[in-house]
């Protein structure tokens, strides 16, 4: 297999020749993401929040800046800089800037890893158009041969047009290996970025701030305080429409039994 491959890319087959380029694009792109994954945005994420943590409790905010500017551009502690910053200047603006600062961070951490999957598919399908080719180029000429030639012809035509499928499917098979391994690495980056994040969240934003975007929307609702001050109210009011009338038959009775003894 492998020697018919090399002698279709000598002659160059250009469905082998495509596929090919395919399979370098997809190379490069892995090869660009994993620079990138390990050397720009991976750190010791554990290590760093841990640092950060016991600065921030400690309100020494100059020092976890200073450790933030240590790292760089690389992306997780660059959004911490940007939260602390903003909460320098605003603590009520801490919130927006820890979710810009993601928002920013994963698509580029993910870019172009999504697109090995559909290069991968293409590949195959460019290889699989190949094999018909050469199949109905075979049928086409064993027509014109003698019985022997037919043969012969056959048997070199259809191995030879498996070749753009073979290769296909070994280009496919890089492709989507390469795109575990960038995936499962950017994983884990993603997984730093929101951890750093939900720490960030907790020991910056106020939680004023927290409980009052948690029930915007909500009804107010009246508390027992101010239902049973208007109960009060609406007691007292119909009581002076209503006023308590003396029992008729009780003072009549009272003043003849003063009279009795008296007498």
């Amino acid at each position: 297999m492998w020697t018919e491959i090399a002698e279709a890319i000598k002659a160059g087959n250009p469905y082998i020749w495509t596929i090919l380029v395919f399979l370098l694009v997809g190379l490069s792109i892995i090869f660009e993401k994993y620079i990138s994954i390990v050397f720009r945005y991976s750190i010791n994420s554990r290590k760093f929040n841990l640092n950060l943590k016991k600065m921030i409790t400690s309100e020494d905010y100059s020092r976890a800046i200073s450790l933030c500017r240590s790292y760089g551009e690389i992306p997780v502690p660059k959004m911490a800089l940007q939260a602390l910053e903003a909460h320098d200047l605003d603590p009520f603006s801490t919130k927006g800037a820890i979710d810009e600062s993601v928002i920013e961070l994963l698509p580029r951490i993910e870019s172009r890893i999504n697109f090995l999957p559909s290069l991968a598919a293409v590949t195959l399908l460019i290889g699989t158009i190949g094999t018909i080719e050469g199949i109905w180029t075979t049928f086409h000429t064993i027509d014109v041969l003698d019985s022997l030639g037919k043969q012969v012809t056959l048997t070199k035509g259809l191995s030879g047009s498996l070749n753009p499928s073979a290769m296909g499917l070994i280009a496919a098979t890089i492709i989507m290996a390469g795109h575990s391994i960038a995936r499962s690495l950017a994983l884990s980056v993603i997984a730093g970025v929101h951890h750093t994040a939900s720490v960030l969240h907790n020991l910056l934003v106020p939680r004023d701030h927290v409980l009052l975007s948690s029930h915007v929307g909500e009804d107010p609702k009246p508390s027992s305080s101010s239902t049973i001050e208007e109960s009060g109210t609406e007691d007292s009011a119909s009581a002076v429409k209503n006023p308590p009338t003396e029992d008729a038959n009780n003072a009549p009775v009272e003043d003849i039994k003063d009279e009795e003894e008296i007498i």
